[in-house]
């Protein structure tokens, strides 16, 4: 009589099948992160930007110094390549600023009046009756930054309104 031993363990298949299973799985997620990645990217860069504004408009609010009346934000038409952004007063004197990453950039800067521009300075004046008020240069009323990547079709608007006196983003 011959008797088997009942051997314990997994067979070749079952591996291959747990190991395909695996990939598969992997082959879904990673492209997901990578676009969560992307999209998590210019989403922060486009609140921080909103942010600095925010910062300049309160920091005009409540100067530090008598002599200074005004704050401004110097946008360039030539971002994309890591540029810092700074909030500067009527000195000239670094405030805050923020770093963009290397594949966001500004896509669109677009006055009311539909006139894009290569430079445009924002000015957070104070001083005057309406405190922290937007002062544009050239001059217009709601001025829109688009700000995206490269890397994602995902962009934001950042919207300064001077007449009533609001800065807002909102995702396209």
């Amino acid at each position: 009589m011959v008797r088997f031993r009942k051997k314990s363990g997994y067979t070749l298949i079952e591996l291959i099948v747990v190991i395909s299973i695996i990939g598969m799985l992997m082959a879904i997620a990673i492209p997901s992160f990578h676009n969560y990645e992307r999209n998590s990217s210019v989403r922060s860069s486009a609140k921080a930007l909103r942010s600095l504004f925010w910062d300049a408009q309160s920091i005009s609010l409540a100067p530090k110094k008598v002599e200074v009346t005004s704050y401004s934000v110097d946008i360039r038409k030539d971002w994309g390549n890591g540029d810092t952004i700074e909030i500067k007063d009527s000195q000239g004197e670094s405030i805050s600023g923020i770093n963009l990453e290397k594949n966001i950039r500004i896509e669109n800067v677009l006055l009311d009046n539909n006139v894009q521009n290569e430079t445009l300075i924002i000015s957070f004046l104070t001083g005057n009756k309406e405190g922290g008020s937007m002062d544009f240069d050239p001059p217009g009323r709601v001025l829109i930054i688009t700000i995206g990547s490269s890397l994602s079709n995902l962009k934001y608007d950042i919207i300064l309104n001077s007449i009533t006196n609001n800065i807002s983003m909102r995702k396209l």
